[in-house]
């Protein structure tokens, strides 16, 4: 994959977990969140 080039395509259900993780990643260290935005993703 080329960084300068990226992809965009409709999600897939395949790519849950990793957006699942790139969100509650996110939000583990911010003061004012609920620690659970992650499930909003599902």
């Amino acid at each position: 994959m080329h960084l300068d080039k990226p992809i965009i395509r409709q999600e897939q259900v395949k790519d849950h977990i990793q957006v699942y993780n790139v969100v509650k990643n996110a939000f583990e260290s911010e003061e004012y969140s609920d620690k659970d935005e992650q499930n909003l993703v599902e």
